[in-house]
């Protein structure tokens, strides 16, 4: 679709891969990946999923994907120059995603579902017994867990960064 100026204008919610390949890019403002100080923060889980999806080579897989907004700061410690401030972080958020791939043999879909039980327990989630995955993915929206991040390069390019809770449950 176009409009009057000849840009090319996209619906809310209706458009196609055409649609966006034909989009004129030259007025949208660039928006890059920035990662988190590494810190002491509070967190919330706003969202945990556990949801079907595909890989590159489009084969089935599950993908266990959880959200967290930050509420508070306690600390920053790579960040020490003055202009930074510290609570321009409360409000955004991180997420996580555990993919767990039937095609990768049993070994690696219970290791998987191992860092999902892991992610959990660092949230502060306490898993009653006989509790399904399912019920426990659902119950943690809404946990507020103290937790330190740190930065992991990305093992097949080191100039990609991540951030990734320390291991553990943290205490503040």
């Amino acid at each position: 679709p176009s409009d009057d100026s000849g840009s090319t204008a996209v619906d809310d919610n209706d458009f196609s891969r055409a649609d966006l390949m034909d989009i004129d890019i030259s007025g949208i403002a660039e928006v890059r990946f920035e990662t988190l100080p590494q810190g002491a923060y509070e967190f919330e889980c706003t969202e945990s999923s556990l949801v079907e999806g595909t890989d590159k080579e489009g084969a089935s897989r599950y993908e266990y994907k959880t959200t967290h907004r930050i509420l508070e700061v306690s600390a920053v410690i790579d960040r020490m120059d003055a202009e930074f401030n510290k609570e321009s972080l409360v409000g955004k958020s991180i997420s996580d995603t555990v993919y767990i791939n039937k095609k990768d043999g049993m070994d690696k879909v219970v290791a998987a579902l191992g860092r999902v039980k892991a992610n959990l327990a660092d949230m502060g989630y306490e898993f009653p017994a006989g509790e399904k995955l399912g019920d426990s993915v659902k119950n943690a929206v809404g946990l507020r867990y103290p937790a330190k991040i740190k930065h992991q390069k990305d093992k097949a390019d080191p100039s990609i960064v991540f951030d990734v809770p320390a291991e553990g449950r943290f205490e503040a």
